[in-house]
């Protein structure tokens, strides 16, 4: 799904190819910095 047509010129294999690799995650919560001052969030 995420696989694009230029991929293939970093991974010649396509999809199998073994330095191909994709990672997922769920994140409950997260940061970022605004006008330098850290803010936090939750993500319900």
């Amino acid at each position: 799904m995420i696989w694009r047509k230029g991929d293939t010129q970093y991974y010649p294999a396509g999809v199998t190819d073994p330095n191909c690799c994709v990672l997922k995650f769920t994140a409950d919560d997260g940061r970022f910095y605004s006008d330098f001052y850290p803010r936090s969030f939750v993500i319900e």
